[in-house]
């Protein structure tokens, strides 16, 4: 039992990760972010930001703090805000265009 918690444990949590945040479900493909999610070590449960330690990482990919913690990249709140910022932007972008062929005037 401790050769399987030993080996194979550690291997399941980097193949599935235990993200419990839901910035997951949100991200864009290529998404990248310098937050680490705590799954395993001291840290676990907590979010860290790890900007000038770490370069970004694609949304759930592995990250570490050095220090016995690891987990998988997540986005943070300033991530998550710019994103539906970027969307808000580009959907009222989308309503303000003229449209393609404006309607000509009737001659009488």
């Amino acid at each position: 039992m401790s050769f399987f918690i030993a080996i194979f444990f550690p291997l399941l949590l980097l193949l599935f990760p235990l993200t419990t945040s839901a910035s997951a479900v949100k991200a864009q493909p290529g998404q990248k972010s310098t937050t680490c999610y705590y799954n395993v070590g001291p840290k676990v449960g907590q979010e860290e930001d790890l900007q000038g330690q770490i370069k970004p990482l694609l949304i759930g990919k592995p990250c570490t703090d050095g220090e016995g913690s690891s987990g998988s990249a997540v986005m943070d709140q300033e991530d998550e805000e710019r994103i539906e910022a970027e969307a808000a932007a580009k959907s009222a972008a989308k309503y303000a265009k003229p449209p393609l062929n404006p309607p000509t005037p009737e001659s009488d």
